[in-house]
């Protein structure tokens, strides 16, 4: 597969390539029912990342 993370900025991605540039942190988005779950469309203040690190 290529990995190409340095061209992030070039175009906007869909959920699916950012789930495999970053699986541990995109594991949680997605579209359920027509409704966008995940990190920042639900509401929560702390993304999963920012929970496994420890400077909160």
């Amino acid at each position: 597969m290529d990995n190409n993370k340095y061209r992030q900025r070039d175009r906007d991605k869909s959920n699916a390539e950012l789930r495999k540039m970053f699986p541990k942190s995109g594991d949680d988005i997605g579209i359920i029912d027509g409704e966008k779950i995940g990190s920042r469309s639900n509401g929560k203040k702390f993304t999963k990342r920012s929970k496994l690190s420890h400077n909160n």
